[in-house]
């Protein structure tokens, strides 16, 4: 049973009505928002915390992720990500899923040099969780992905783990609906193994694994 008395309730909701912005759903958000959140939330409101905008100028830690290293997405030279996105033997396998999902966004890209930050992964999390986390403009480029893939051939040490963790990038496709990629090291049969995940399909990711994004870390 709630402490709250029935006006403060109705004068919060209200409140949120009026403004115009907020909606049902963000009602739920509230509803179902971490402690950590909530603390934040409420120093806001008592004056004690600031609201930091997230966006690519800085990435600070949060409660679920630690920011590890920036690096740039560079190469030499044009790449295509349909040939480059084929499963070859000993070197890569792609799910054909992930074909068929970003095949119409395939094309021949330049190296973008756009720098990425890579943040492990303290605890388990979903995707909706990791992204609320995320810079505003955390989308991924698959030529970049693809880059990063080509630069550590063989499993060799790089940005990305090869120790059988996840990596975890957000892209959009082109109707405009993000995905998960995850692209994993198997060391078994000497490829990397290359995924799409709708949001949130098969719970949290576990602690440990890494997620990589656009923007400058603060470390």
């Amino acid at each position: 049973m709630s402490n709250y008395k029935e006006g403060q309730i109705h004068m919060v909701s209200d409140a949120l009505e009026q403004k115009g912005e907020f909606t049902p759903d963000d009602m739920t958000l509230l509803g179902q928002a971490t402690p950590e959140q909530l603390k934040s939330v409420r120093g806001y409101l008592r004056g004690t915390h600031g609201i930091i905008k997230r966006d690519y100028r800085g990435f600070t830690e949060t409660a679920l992720l630690s920011p590890d290293t920036t690096f740039f997405a560079s190469g030499k030279g044009e790449l295509d990500e349909d040939a480059f996105f084929q499963s070859r033997e000993g070197e890569i396998w792609v799910s054909p899923s992930f074909r068929k999902r970003f095949g119409r966004t395939f094309r021949k890209s330049q190296a973008s040099n756009r720098r990425y930050v890579a943040c492990e992964l303290k605890q388990n999390a979903s995707d909706t969780d990791i992204r609320a986390n995320l810079p505003v403009s955390h989308l991924s480029k698959l030529g970049d992905i693809a880059r990063f893939i080509k630069a550590q051939r063989g499993g060799k040490k790089g940005v990305l783990l090869n120790n059988g963790l996840a990596n975890i990038f957000y892209v959009e496709d082109e109707n405009g609906q993000v995905f998960a990629v995850l692209v994993g090291w198997g060391s078994g049969g000497r490829t990397w193994y290359v995924y799409d995940w709708r949001l949130d399909e098969d719970g949290d990711w576990l602690a440990g694994r890494q997620v990589l994004c656009p923007g400058n870390a603060v470390l």
